[in-house]
């Protein structure tokens, strides 16, 4: 029997009977045992459009025969027969059941991602889990339930923006600070190129931290950061130079500097195919000595180094569809955000 996590929420008609109804219908499945519900909680609505009326969100913790995808299709079941309608995307509803967690399975198709993509950055999400799951391990994170909703309430609201050239990483932090009231971050190391020494790049790690440090302390817990860098992006730097002796200074520069700095409370991974960072790099007219290998290079690079954990909440966004990455991490800072 696998340990499943699922988000349970409603704003739409009587949201309590309907939050009910939902888990007796979970609990009487011949596949389903050991039902567990978080209490009800209040939150408000984040993304989709405006107007909406405040949700209801609990987690419910349960054990099943059920495969991932037939969890799933239930789940959907049920929404429907309780009078789900799917029309705009974050619309109002009168239920949502989220499959979260099933067990220690990965899997990202178009149909199902496991864990959600969403879950460890969703305070209205975490909050219920704890309750009933805390000691569930996020099975990319490597971190409990727990762990991750305490660093939501420890670390201050910072963003970093990581990718490869190309992104749009500083026209994301610029409208997000516009919008959010909040300090932009701009990377020192912009206008590095191809062919930069690597012992100029451990340079570059060093006034960045001092750069973050420096705004950490100015600023309170709550006010918004954003920086169009990442302190650990360097790695994927390095991997483009043949220095042994280089690599050694960044990785001991990185193993004094990071203790010191905190954790960003949401890493933003911007990717996208080479062929149109560097379409973007060339419309620009910026860095335009990458070639499409080296972008590929540090795209593999990136991806190896977030597989590696340990470095809190990501969430990945397609670079191509700018608009669509300033809504999703739009909603992500607003999920992320203690209750008022």
């Amino acid at each position: 029997m696998a340990i499943c996590l699922v988000g349970i929420g409603s704003n739409l008609g009587n949201r309590a009977e309907t939050l009910q109804n939902a888990c007796r219908l979970l609990e009487h499945h011949p596949a389903i045992t050991a039902l567990i519900a978080s209490r009800w909680h209040t939150s408000q609505p984040v993304g989709g459009p405006t107007g909406q009326q405040p949700f209801l969100n609990g987690a419910l913790r349960l054990q099943t025969s059920l495969e991932p995808d037939e969890l799933l299709a239930l789940l959907q079941t049920i929404e429907d027969r309780l009078g789900r309608t799917r029309q705009q995307r974050w619309e109002a509803r009168t239920l949502d059941l989220d499959l979260l967690l099933y067990d220690q399975h990965i899997t990202h198709d178009a149909r199902l991602q496991l864990p959600h993509p969403r879950l460890a950055f969703r305070r209205f999400v975490l909050e219920p889990a704890v309750e009933v799951a805390g000691e569930l391990v996020h099975p990319e994170l490597g971190w409990t339930i727990a762990q991750i909703l305490d660093h939501l309430n420890r670390t201050p609201a910072y963003l970093a923006l990581a990718g490869p050239p190309g992104t749009g990483k500083r026209w994301l932090a610029d409208q997000l600070c516009q919008t959010y009231d909040g300090h932009f971050l701009a990377d020192p190391a912009s206008n590095r190129s191809t062919g930069q020494p690597l012992e100029r790049e451990v340079e570059f790690v060093r006034t960045r931290a001092q750069q973050l440090a420096a705004h950490v302390a100015q600023h309170d817990q709550e006010t918004l950061l954003v920086s169009d860098y990442w302190i650990d992006q360097s790695h994927g730097y390095a991997q483009l130079e043949q220095s042994f002796d280089a690599a050694t200074q960044l990785e001991a520069a990185l193993d004094v500097l990071k203790p010191k700095l905190p954790l960003p409370r949401l890493i933003a991974w911007l990717d996208a195919p080479a062929d149109v960072l560097k379409k973007h790099l060339t419309k620009h007219r910026t860095a335009m000595d990458w070639k499409i290998e080296q972008l590929e290079s540090l795209r593999k690079a990136f991806a190896e180094r977030f597989d590696r954990g340990g470095h809190g909440p990501v969430l990945r966004l397609d670079a191509s569809q700018p608009e669509m990455c300033l809504t999703e991490l739009s909603a992500a800072f607003l999920a992320m955000q203690p209750a008022s």
